[in-house]
């Protein structure tokens, strides 16, 4: 009779731990952190493109972006590259702005262009 309280005992003990050790995940959550090359691009006045590569596992977006260039995408998720196109500067002053990429965190890149 005790033996089989034993084993019942060892039993139910077993089956707890493969339980708990099952509810364990390997699962990584949504990292925030992310990688963005390069951190300055700057154009000629006539205008141009340049290329922005993204590393990350989690959702971005690009925000800030002004109508003097656009963008082939503004959001996007896991790792990528963005082609940034700009129009000619037809103004007598360079022009500048710093566009943002979140994911979590932010990463800031200066866009200028020549006059």
């Amino acid at each position: 009779m005790r033996r089989k309280r034993i084993v019942v005992y060892g039993t139910f003990l077993v089956i707890i731990f493969v339980a708990f050790a099952l509810s364990c995940t390997d699962e990584k959550p949504e990292v925030s952190g992310i990688i963005v090359t390069p951190s300055e691009i700057e154009f000629e006045a006539e205008g141009g493109s340049s290329i922005i590569h993204i590393t990350c596992d989690a959702k971005w977006e690009i925000s800030n972006v002004p109508d003097w260039f656009s963008l082939s995408k503004s959001a996007s998720k896991g790792n990528d590259s963005v082609v940034v196109i700009a129009l000619a500067n037809e103004d007598t002053v360079a022009r500048s702005v710093t566009i943002k990429i979140t994911a979590g965190d932010t990463k800031e890149i200066l866009i200028s262009q020549k006059n």
